[in-house]
Parts: structure tokens; C-alpha cells; sequence
């Protein structure tokens, strides 16, 4: 059989304000220790500056269910 990975890396130093289509990172599908897809990861749309308002409010976001409310997308 095949062995496929999957390897995500993301942009350091990343911060707000975010533009749209921003790059964010990368994502690699790799099948037998060749990557066989590459697509960038960007930012479905601009991400303002978050105050400290909005910053308690995704950490009680993210605690109450386990996800963000962040538009990533990738652009394959």
C-alpha cells in the first residue's frame, strides 16, 4: 500500500489585520515520501484587528465548542 501524509505549515508571525487572499500557509498531500499536491492556505476574507472585546469573546468561543469563528479557507 501507499503511505500518504498530509503536512500543514503555517506562516509565522501571522497577525491581524489580515488581508483577503492573504497567505496563511501551506498544505502538502505526500504519497510515498513525494509531494503529489500543494495549495496555499489563505484568508477567505479580511480579518480586522481584534480588540480586547472581541479577543475574550473567541476564547469563550473557543472553549464552549471547540472551534473558532476564523474564515480559513484553502484555495485549491
Amino acid at each position: 500500500g501507499r503511505n500518504i501524509s498530509v503536512s500543514v505549515e503555517m506562516c509565522e508571525n501571522v497577525e491581524a489585520p489580515v488581508s483577503k487572499k492573504q497567505t496563511l500557509g501551506t498544505v502538502k498531500i505526500i504519497s510515498d515520501n513525494k509531494v503529489v499536491a500543494e495549495h496555499r492556505i489563505v484568508a477567505n476574507e479580511a480579518i480586522k484587528e481584534l480588540n480586547l472585546f472581541d479577543s475574550v469573546l473567541k476564547i469563550l468561543n473557543f472553549l464552549s465548542n471547540g472551534k473558532t469563528t476564523y474564515p480559513f479557507s484553502s484555495d485549491a
